[in-house]
């Protein structure tokens, strides 16, 4: 048995020290809430000792903490990921689905210039970051396109085989 990885197929013994739940690149716009009135100006740069505390207390009311496939956000993977690699590390699982942008050839560019397994994942978060063509496709449909991913090739780069299937979450109440 072997784990699909975006760079190919490796035995379970050599993934190494493995961070089990990451997101490389992503999006978050659909989750975006107006910060409150009396403080939307902390939110209106990005990251500083200023407005920290109150990006922690509202995450989704920053769109600098929303968004990490921007330019700066890549390079900071590239380099958190190579620190990772220098501390032992082996293989992240990259959780980000159908619905957050994906980015598998992203993936992919990481794994190669860090030396660092990346697993992707199949499937589709909750129906809040989907779009209509997605949220009108038949449960077994859905189904089928994982299935896909996970034995024949993800939609967006066909030669990588998804490792997994997730996240995927409800948002039932």
């Amino acid at each position: 048995m072997k784990v699909h990885t975006v760079l190919g197929a490796v035995l379970p013994s050599d993934l190494g020290r493995t961070l089990t739940h990451e997101h490389l690149s992503m999006e978050f716009n659909n989750f975006y809430r107006k910060p409150p009135n009396q403080i939307a100006h902390r939110f209106q740069s990005g990251f500083t000792l200023e407005n920290v505390g109150y990006i922690r207390q509202y995450p989704y009311s920053s769109k600098f903490n929303i968004v990490m496939n921007d330019d700066h956000s890549k390079h900071a993977v590239y380099n958190d990921v190579g620190v990772f690699k220098e501390l032992g590390g082996g293989t992240i699982v990259e959780n980000t689905t159908i619905g957050l942008n994906r980015d598998i050839n992203f993936y992919k560019s990481v794994s190669e210039k860090t030396g660092v397994h990346v697993v992707a994942g199949t499937g589709h978060y909750i129906a809040d970051v989907q779009n209509d063509t997605t949220l009108d496709i038949k449960t077994e449909d859905l189904y089928n396109l994982m299935l896909t991913e996970l034995t024949e090739g993800c939609i967006d780069n066909p030669i990588v085989k998804a490792g997994f299937v997730g996240e995927i979450a409800s948002a039932h109440c």
